[in-house]
C-alpha cells in the first residue's frame, strides 16, 4: 500500500533481446534498423536516416522502460491523479500551472523536417512497441499497469519533448524562491524595522560572495556585470507578503527523492522539519551535489584527456538514466541520459566527450502583478488594464470526482500564486521560455560535433542553466555555463519579485558571449561541484542554495592524523 502513495516513475526492465531487425513500415522507406544489445544489455541502434535511427531508439526505450516512461509523461503533464487517485490532484494542478502546452506545440510545429524526424521517429518507435504489447498483453505488458488498472497511451512528438521540459527544464532550470525571500524580508522588517531588516536579509541571502570557489580560476576571468545588492530599488516597491511561504506548499520528497503523497498539513510539517534539520526543503535540498572533473593533456597521465562526471540524480530502479548507442545518419555516439532523452546528456562520439551538471544560474524572475478590483482577470501593465490569458484545465481523478480549474498567464508568464489581501498575482518569467525544444535539440545536435567550435555553437542554443563540459582526442578541454539570462533593469534586485507594471520588464537577454566559459585553462583541469562558475557571478535567488566559503567541513571537524 505504501508504494501506491508515492510518485511511481520506475519499473522492472523488460527482457533483453540481443539482435533483430525491425520490419520496415509500409508508409516509410524499406531501410533496415538494426538493434544490437551489448554484454550489459545496452542497445545500439544502426540506421541510415534520422527517422529510422530514432524510431529504433524509441522502440527499445518502450521495450525496456514502458511503465517508467508512461509515468514520466504523466508526471510532466499533470495526469497522475487519473491513474493513482486523489492524492495527486494538487501535484497535477501545480504541474499544469507551470507550463503552457500551446507554446510547446508551437515550437514543435516550427521545426525543420529533419528535426521533426527526431521527435516523430522516437514517438513512432514507442508506438510500435506499444502496438506489439497490445497484441499480447498477458506476456508483454509490465505488471505495474495491471496493478494500477490502466494501459499505456500512444505517443506523439509533444510527449517526447515534454519529458525533457518536465524533467530537465522544470527541474534543473526553473528554481526560484523569490516569493519565499519576500516572506522572509517582510518578517525581518516587522521585527527589526525597514533598514535593519534589509541589512539582516542581505546577510542571510547575499547575491555575490567574492570568496566563493569558482570553476573558472580567478586569474582566467571574472564576470563583467557587477551587482550592488545594498542599493535595491525594488524592495521598497513590493507589497507585503503575509501568506505561508510557498516553500511549505511544494510537494515533499522522501530520502530516495520520490514525491510523497501527503495531506496539505502533513506536507507542510514534513518540509518544515526537513528545513529545520538541513536548512533546505525536500525540493531545494541537495544532500549531495553533482560533480565533474575534466583533465587536459598537460595533467592526464597515459591519456589525452580524462572526463569524470558524477551527476547526483538519486537512486532509482530502474535507473534515472538510460544507456544507448546511436550509429548512422551522422551520429556515432554512446552514452546515457535522463529519461532516455533524444539528446544524450553524457556521452562520446569517438572524437569528443561531453558531460553536465546543474548550473544554478538565475534565469527566472517573479513579477508581482497588480490586479484590478473591478475587472477580474485584468492586471496593470504599462499604464493599462490588460486581460490575462487563461485556459480551463480538468483533472481526471481515479475513483473520484474530476476537478476543473483555471490557469492564468500574463505578459511575464504563468501565475503561480495570488494574494487577494494585496490584490497581487505572482507571475513566473523564464529566460528560456519559448526555447525548450531548441534546448533539447541542442543537446541532440552537439552529439555530432567534432571540435570546440562546433560544440559551442550548440551550447549557445541551449537555453537552460546547465554546466556543459568538453574534452577531445587531442587533449583539449573546455567548460561553458550555458543558458539564457535576463538583461535586467538597473536597480532590479534579482533575489526578490519586481513590480509587473512594465517599468521593470527585462531589456532583453544577455548575449552568449557573457556566459562564463573557458577553453584549455591554465590549470590544465576543470572541476565543479555545482559551485559558482566564475568570480563575481551572481548566485541564484534560492534561499537554501548559496555560493560561498564553508566555515566548517568534514576536514575541519575530523582530522584522522590528529594534527
Amino acid at each position: 500500500m505504501k508504494n501506491r502513495n508515492r510518485m511511481i516513475v520506475n519499473c522492472v526492465t523488460a527482457s533483453l533481446m540481443y539482435y533483430w531487425s525491425l520490419p520496415a513500415l509500409a508508409e516509410q522507406s524499406s531501410s533496415e534498423i538494426k538493434i544490437v544489445r551489448d554484454e550489459y544489455g545496452m542497445p545500439h541502434i544502426y540506421a541510415n536516416d534520422t527517422w529510422h535511427l530514432f524510431y529504433g531508439y524509441g522502440y527499445v526505450v518502450a521495450q525496456d522502460r514502458l511503465f517508467q516512461m508512461e509515468m514520466a509523461r504523466r508526471s510532466t503533464q499533470g495526469t497522475v491523479a487519473e491513474v493513482l487517485g486523489k492524492d495527486f490532484v494538487k501535484f497535477d494542478k501545480d504541474i499544469r500551472r507551470n507550463y503552457w502546452p500551446d507554446a510547446i506545440r508551437a515550437q514543435i510545429d516550427a521545426l525543420s523536417p529533419e528535426d521533426m524526424s527526431i521527435l516523430q521517429g522516437y514517438a513512432d518507435g514507442m508506438n510500435a512497441w506499444i502496438d506489439k504489447v497490445n497484441t499480447n498483453p498477458e506476456t508483454l505488458l509490465p505488471k505495474q499497469f495491471n496493478t494500477f488498472g490502466f494501459t499505456p497511451k500512444r505517443w506523439e512528438p509533444f510527449d517526447v519533448a515534454m519529458i525533457f521540459v518536465g524533467t530537465m527544464a522544470n527541474r534543473f532550470s526553473d528554481s526560484t524562491s523569490e516569493i519565499d525571500n519576500l516572506a522572509l524580508l517582510t518578517a525581518l522588517k516587522d521585527k527589526y524595522g525597514v533598514s535593519q531588516g534589509m541589512a539582516v536579509f542581505n546577510q542571510l541571502k547575499w547575491l555575490v560572495n567574492p570568496s566563493a570557489p569558482t570553476t573558472i580560476a580567478v586569474q582566467e576571468s571574472s564576470y563583467p556585470l557587477k551587482f550592488n545588492q545594498q542599493n535595491s530599488q525594488t524592495a521598497a516597491l513590493l507589497p507585503r507578503y503575509d501568506l505561508p511561504a510557498p516553500m511549505l506548499d511544494r510537494p515533499a520528497k522522501g530520502a530516495d527523492g520520490a514525491l510523497l503523497a501527503l495531506t496539505a498539513g502533513k506536507n507542510r510539517e514534513t518540509i518544515a522539519a526537513q528545513f529545520a534539520q538541513g536548512g533546505a526543503n525536500g525540493l531545494a535540498g541537495y544532500p549531495t551535489t553533482s560533480n565533474m572533473w575534466v583533465i587536459g593533456k598537460s595533467k592526464a597521465q597515459d591519456a589525452k584527456a580524462i572526463m569524470v562526471n558524477g551527476p547526483q540524480f538519486g537512486w532509482y530502479a530502474p535507473a534515472y538514466t538510460y544507456g544507448i548507442g546511436l550509429h548512422g545518419a551522422g551520429y556515432d555516439v554512446t552514452g546515457n541520459t535522463p529519461f532516455a532523452y533524444p539528446g544524450l546528456v553524457f556521452g562520446h562520439n569517438g572524437v569528443i566527450s561531453w558531460g553536465a551538471t546543474a548550473g544554478f544560474g538565475d534565469d527566472v524572475d517573479i513579477f508581482a502583478e497588480r490586479l484590478s478590483a473591478e475587472k477580474p482577470g485584468y492586471y496593470l501593465h504599462n499604464g493599462k488594464w490588460v486581460k490575462m490569458l487563461s485556459r480551463e484545465e480538468t483533472i481526471t481523478v481515479k475513483n473520484g470526482q474530476a476537478e476543473t480549474f483555471t490557469v492564468w498567464r500574463t505578459v511575464h508568464g504563468n501565475i503561480l500564486q495570488t494574494d487577494q489581501t494585496t490584490q497581487t498575482a505572482y507571475a513566473k518569467s523564464r529566460a528560456w521560455d519559448g526555447k525548450e525544444v531548441a534546448s533539447l535539440l541542442a543537446w541532440t545536435h552537439q552529439m555530432k560535433a567534432k571540435n570546440w567550435q562546433e560544440w559551442t555553437q550548440q551550447a549557445a542554443k541551449q537555453a537552460l542553466t546547465i554546466n556543459w563540459y568538453y574534452a577531445d582526442v587531442n587533449g583539449n578541454i573546455g567548460y561553458v555555463h550555458t543558458g539564457a539570462y535576463p538583461d535586467r533593469q538597473s536597480g532590479h534586485d534579482p533575489r526578490l519579485p519586481v513590480p509587473g507594471t512594465g517599468k521593470w520588464d527585462w531589456k532583453g537577454l544577455l548575449p552568449f558571449e557573457m556566459n562564463p566559459k573557458v577553453y584549455n585553462p591554465l590549470s590544465g583541469y576543470i572541476a565543479n561541484w555545482n559551485n559558482s562558475p566564475q568570480k563575481d557571478y551572481p548566485a541564484s535567488d534560492l534561499f537554501a542554495f548559496l555560493w560561498g566559503v564553508p566555515l566548517l567541513s568534514c576536514q575541519a571537524c575530523y582530522d584522522p592524523c590528529g594534527v
